[in-house]
């Protein structure tokens, strides 16, 4: 008897140029027999290396650009798109905010929530969220706000919607920070106490019911623009304590990531990736 033919799941991935879509597509490609996909990956750059590896390549404008979600919304549409993997961060606020009309076209979205993933780009916030949760947290204020400052040097300055490294700076004294400031716009940077310790990365997911199905923690050993290539695991029972508390104060869905500092003492939350 012949076996049972499965409809291939057509996938959508973002980011074809960065290694985190290309290992997602090699991990659907080693389960292709038991769960069949059509893989479909897109990208601003016509050239990104994970073009070579997908089904077919769909080009795509910047994430800032005004006209980004249509065309998203165009590549589902004609290719009968299931589900949507988003990799890139700047496109995340954009497919969260659009999750609704997705599933109209019958593609699913692999994000959090709107909300969740609001709370999660604005590093201020996330501090709050943190500070909810009873969870040690640096203190923070906006930079504009830099002459209340007392909690001493040196501090970390970067901006409340960063990603990756870009534009994080360690600065040593008052005068440091008013130069930056002057040359930063307002309400986009943060000021942040400097917290000497190791940072731990803790990988997560959770269930389309906001149940936490698992957690990862692991030391970046190596890391370029933001992006972990090395990495060593490791077992800590009450960060995944402190994880599920989060994600249920967030009704989070989806996997994500946070850092933390491992500290002499208790661990201190630092920012939470969608």
């Amino acid at each position: 008897m012949s076996a049972t033919y499965q409809e291939p799941v057509r996938v959508l991935i973002s980011g074809a140029g960065t290694a985190t879509c290309q290992g997602v597509v090699k991990a659907l490609r080693l389960v292709n027999d038991s769960h069949p996909t059509k893989i479909h990956v897109m990208d601003m750059e016509p050239l990104s290396a994970g073009r070579f590896m997908a089904d077919r390549f769909h080009l795509v404008p910047r994430a800032e650009d005004p006209g980004f979600f249509e065309a998203v919304c165009s590549i589902v549409k004609s290719q009968k798109i299931e589900l949507l993997i988003p990799i890139v961060d700047y496109e995340f606020g954009a497919l969260a905010e659009g999750t609704d009309h997705l599933a109209t076209l019958g593609c699913e979205v692999a994000i959090a929530p709107p909300d969740a993933v609001r709370r999660c780009l604005d590093k201020i916030r996330t501090r709050q969220l943190f500070l909810e949760c009873g969870l040690a947290t640096p203190p923070t204020i906006p930079l504009e706000r830099y002459a209340e400052w007392s909690e001493g040097f040196p501090v970390i300055v970067k901006p409340i919607e960063g990603r990756g490294s870009v534009d994080v700076n360690r600065l040593e004294n008052g005068s440091e920070v008013a130069r930056l400031n002057d040359a930063r716009p307002a309400g986009t940077m943060l000021l942040q106490n400097y917290v000497e310790g190791r940072e731990v990365t803790v990988d997560f997911i959770t269930d389309r019911a906001g149940q936490l199905l698992g957690y990862v923690p692991r030391y970046r050993l190596e890391v370029k623009s933001g992006v972990s290539y090395k990495g060593k695991t490791l077992h800590n029972q009450a960060i995944g304590e402190a994880v599920a508390k989060i994600v249920a104060a967030l009704d989070y869905r989806g996997p994500g990531n946070l850092q933390y500092m491992e500290t002499d003492q208790d661990p201190v939350f630092i920012e939470i990736n969608p």
